[in-house]
């Protein structure tokens, strides 16, 4: 999708289409790869308010590798979490 180019009105292939301008944005915003990468996360979950959703799933959460902070397993509450509260505003 270009600069001028209208949305299509489907959701996924707009957001698909929009995702590395709204990257390029957030990283000029926090000028930190990974806080941009962050925003970026936190963008996308929060735009799926306004959508009918069914469910949600998180994937490749492995206990195994995780240290002794585990972080895949923090990330996937967090995700989970996150994911909970756009139902909850959804409805």
């Amino acid at each position: 999708m270009s600069i001028r180019q209208a949305p299509t009105g489907n959701f996924d292939s707009d957001l698909t289409q929009l995702l590395p301008r709204l990257r390029v944005y957030a990283l000029s915003l926090t000028r930190d790869s990974v806080r941009a990468d962050d925003l970026v996360q936190q963008t996308v979950v929060r735009s799926l308010a306004g959508h009918s959703l069914v469910g949600a799933d998180v994937v490749e959460v492995s206990p195994p590798y995780d240290g002794p902070g585990q972080i895949t397993a923090l990330l996937a509450a967090n995700l989970a979490f996150e994911l909970v509260s756009v139902f909850a505003l959804g409805r």
